[in-house]
Order: C-alpha cells, then structure tokens, then sequence
C-alpha cells in the first residue's frame, strides 16, 4: 500500500496516484477516489475527497481537504483505460496537526 501523507487538518493537497507500471501506454478516460477510515474514527470519511479525480498522461490527480487529527484515511483510487482494463491503486493518509 502506498503511503500518501501526513497532511495537516488545515491543508488542502492534490495527491498523485501514477498507472503507469499498471495501464502500461493505455490511455486513461476515467478515474475516481474514494476515502474509508483504515485507522482511527471519523463519521464521514468520504469528506477528505474533495472534487472530482482529473487525469494528466499515467496519472490521476485528487484533492482531498480536511481530515481528523490521528485518522489513517485509505484512498483507494480506480482508474480505466481507453481498452477497458481497470487499475487500481491504494494508499494511506494520515493526518494529524504538524
């Protein structure tokens, strides 16, 4: 799992998932992130996703905002490519107040 942070509650940040190892030269035409507590509590984790994921080449662009002090958010990140193969990246987030 790839590690994404730490982020302060305070900052808003765009964080980078790179496909390139897993679409290879397939070009991608959709992405989304979603956000789920991996450690800690938070009663809503689907706030720290903020907007909708853009794609720039391999990469897909999410910013996320907020965040309680002490979670460990996953961000489990699902990109297609233009052949219809589905790729799918995981990483983790802490936050907490630097």
């Amino acid at each position: 799992m790839k590690v994404l942070g730490p982020k302060d509650p305070a900052e808003v940040k765009v964080l980078t998932f790179d496909f390139t190892p897993e679409a290879g030269a397939a070009q991608l035409v959709s992405a989304t992130t979603v956000a789920s507590v991996d450690s800690g509590e938070d009663p809503n984790p689907t706030r720290l996703v903020e907007g909708e994921a853009t794609i720039s080449g391999q990469k897909v662009l999410q910013k996320v905002a907020g965040g309680l002090h002490g979670v460990i958010y996953k961000l489990r990140c699902t990109a297609t490519d233009v052949d219809g193969g589905v790729h799918v990246i995981v990483g983790r987030l802490q936050v907490q107040s630097l």
